[in-house]
């Protein structure tokens, strides 16, 4: 090896499987689940449509089908690309407090972005956190915090968040046996949860 080549910069590629799982989530995003669910209309007697078409619909409550994992793949998907992005600007030099001015930045934007589209077609600031963007810029910031940390902070943070989550669980219980939804705007039909 030449001393060119040892003094120079080690380059971080592209993780080529993380933008073929991107493409595969998007596409089926795009396409509405690549029309799935609708083609397994023409098959009612099909079990196996069924089961296709129950995995391009959100599971109301309890439990989970592959369209329930679009979000968290767009976190997990952040979460990699932040470690080969970041790795990449410290081997171009940048410091670490230009590092977090950019995490606190960028995570600003997709919050306000969030807020945009839930606003869209509203007559006022819809401040909703519940699409993906708004998700990924609430959590964006503080997975900077813990990017190149031991993993023992980082399991302690994640014990943390799953505490803190239990804890407003426990804290903001579901509405009594005789909760009147309708006056929420929720029919008779909506299903819920009870209990604790």
């Amino acid at each position: 090896m030449s001393e060119k080549e040892s003094s120079a910069p080690h380059s971080v590629e592209r993780l080529r499987s993380l933008d073929a799982y991107r493409g595969l989530v998007m596409l089926a995003i795009a396409s509405h689940g690549l029309g799935i669910a609708h083609a397994a209309r023409n098959f009612p007697d099909s079990s196996l449509w069924k089961w296709l078409a129950r995995q391009f619909e959100h599971v109301p409550w309890r439990g989970a089908a592959a369209w329930d994992m679009i979000q968290p793949s767009f976190m997990f998907m952040v979460g990699v690309a932040m470690a080969y992005s970041y790795a990449k600007r410290r081997l171009r030099g940048d410091s670490y407090r230009s590092l977090a001015r950019h995490a606190f930045s960028r995570s600003l934007i997709l919050i306000a972005m969030g807020v945009f589209l839930a606003s869209n077609w509203s007559n006022r600031t819809n401040f909703i956190f519940t699409n993906v963007l708004a998700q990924i810029g609430l959590g964006y910031f503080f997975l900077f915090l813990l990017w190149n940390r031991k993993p023992k902070r980082q399991l302690a943070a994640a014990g943390a968040i799953l505490f803190a989550t239990w804890l407003a669980f426990a804290l903001y219980p579901t509405p009594g046996e005789n909760f009147d939804y309708s006056k929420v705007g929720l029919g008779k039909d909506w299903k819920h949860l009870t209990g604790f």
